[in-house]
C-alpha cells in the first residue's frame, strides 16, 4: 500500500471517530435537555392540578350546594 492510501486510511478513521464521538455528544445532550423539558413539564402539569384541582373541588360542592 502506498504511503497516501495509507495516510487517506488513517485519516478516515480519524475522522470517523471524532464523528463518532461527535454524534455521542449530541445524543447526551439532546438526551440532558430532553430531561429538563420533562421535569418541567411535570411541574408545570402539577401547578395546574394544585390550581384548577382546587377551584374544580370548590366549584363541585358549591354546585352541590345550589342543586
Amino acid at each position: 500500500m502506498s504511503k497516501s492510501k495509507e495516510m487517506f486510511i488513517e485519516q478516515r478513521e480519524e475522522d470517523s471517530q471524532t464523528l463518532g464521538d461527535f454524534l455521542d455528544d449530541t445524543y447526551q445532550v439532546a438526551e440532558y435537555h430532553s430531561q429538563q423539558n420533562s421535569e418541567v413539564l411535570n411541574e408545570i402539569f402539577e401547578a395546574w392540578g394544585e390550581i384548577f384541582g382546587a377551584r374544580r373541588v370548590k366549584s363541585k360542592s358549591s354546585e352541590d350546594e345550589n342543586f
